[in-house]
């Protein structure tokens, strides 16, 4: 999947916080030509994701528990937080300062997940600097309206989100709602995006799924930001999203080639996540034949990673993976069941190539500046979420692989 590769390759720092450029980003990455390349449709599911999963500061504590990675390695991950933080603080230009806010975002989260202890609240003189910018941010948002795009101002307004968050988790100041100029902004990009999805009715489904995921990204910044619900969408846009996933599970059923059916799956799931969403009213009947071939794709996905491993560096693996764990999110919200957590033998690779890219990690420090150290930490983190999410507690505690870990991170201290 050399597309997915790639992205995840160059862009994972981006993808997962600095949400404000991944939207810039969106209209010159896509090609002209429709396709459902899986860098296309996988890029789309973070296009969600990135603004609303990552950070959430609300439910991670400042030095309460134990780091689960090693003295070594955290104070590794901290003196490259300071060196962002000092650049943010250094930086004349608020478009600099957006670059490195960013990254103190990024290195402060793996913080709070993996060394906790060793984390200390935002000083006073960060969090003055990002209270002086955040009105700057929303006054841009305001001024610039006639001149940007709603798919720029999409990304203006994800920024600001993480602003917020940074000033009431980070630095316990309270800020009152987003002015209301900004309010009216996103409403009224809500009632031209779902204008646009109506009238691309006859278009390609592709292009209904993006215009899709734009208008449920502002409809969630509306009520997160506003604080306030808005309208619900109209009938026509849950009928149009009811015959497009009818479509699709056909496409599924009659289409043999296993690639394709997966991009129509991740379509499907996207389509029928909007909808369970902002049309409950409307029922939809459990796909049973999609469900059985989701489960035969996963076990496919599976046996992919096995042949994989000792064949390819990790970072091209973990596209595999990432796959895995999204066909397995599809499953458990599409098919009313609960899907079987990977199975040991995957864990186990995972495991590995976590203590691989750890190590990766600290062998380049500090002939390495940050930036350049950064994609093995990223890769890192990313296999601790797919291990924390994806393999039974009972893997975690048992698995022989878990213990070489916390050996490998002895090794390391000493």
């Amino acid at each position: 999947y050399p597309q997915l590769s790639e992205l995840l390759q160059t862009c994972d720092i981006q993808l997962l916080l600095i949400t404000f450029f991944f939207f810039q980003a969106e209209d010159g990455i896509r090609d002209a030509q429709e396709s459902r390349g899986l860098g296309d449709v996988y890029k789309r599911q973070l296009y969600v994701i990135s603004a609303f999963e990552i950070p959430n500061l609300a439910n991670t504590q400042v030095g309460v528990k134990k780091s689960s990675a090693s003295e070594t390695a955290c104070n590794v991950i901290m003196k490259d937080l300071e060196y962002y933080t000092q650049f943010y603080l250094n930086e004349q230009q608020i478009m600099g300062r957006i670059i490195y806010f960013g990254q103190v975002i990024y290195y402060r989260y793996i913080a709070r997940q993996e060394c906790p202890q060793y984390l200390q609240p935002l000083e006073a003189n960060v969090c003055n600097k990002v209270k002086e910018d955040y009105p700057n941010l929303t006054q841009t948002l305001i001024d610039t309206q006639s001149e940007t795009t709603i798919d720029y101002r999409l990304g203006q307004i994800a920024l600001i989100q993480n602003w917020i968050e940074t000033l009431n988790y980070e630095c316990q100041q309270k800020l009152k709602p987003v002015p209301q100029e900004v309010c009216s902004i996103m409403n009224s990009d809500i009632t031209t995006t779902e204008s646009e999805f109506v009238q691309k009715e006859q278009g390609t489904q592709i292009q209904r799924i993006s215009t899709l995921l734009k208008l449920q990204s502002l409809r969630l910044m509306v009520t997160s930001l506003c604080g306030e619900q808005p309208k619900p969408v109209s009938n026509q846009v849950c009928q149009i999203i009811t015959e497009d996933i009818h479509t699709l599970e056909q496409d599924v059923i009659r289409i043999s080639a296993s690639q394709e059916r997966i991009y129509i799956l991740v379509e499907i799931n996207q389509l029928a996540t909007f909808f369970s969403n902002e049309c409950p009213k409307t029922p939809r009947p459990e796909p049973k034949q999609v469900c059985q071939i989701l489960s035969f794709e996963l076990e496919s996905f599976y046996e992919q990673i096995e042949s994989e491993y000792e064949k390819k560096e990790t970072y091209e693996r973990i596209a595999t993976l990432e796959y895995a764990q999204l066909l397995r999110q599809i499953g458990q919200q599409e098919c009313n069941k609960e899907i079987e957590p990977f199975p040991e033998r995957v864990c186990q690779i995972v495991s590995e190539d976590q203590a691989h890219d750890i190590q990766e990690y600290l062998e380049a420090y500090p002939e390495k500046y940050p930036q350049e150290r950064q994609q093995n930490l990223a890769r890192f983190y990313m296999l601790t979420l797919i291990q924390q999410n994806q393999c039974s507690q009972k893997q975690l505690n048992q698995r022989v692989t878990k213990r070489s870990l916390r050996h490998f991170y002895s090794v390391m201290d000493q």
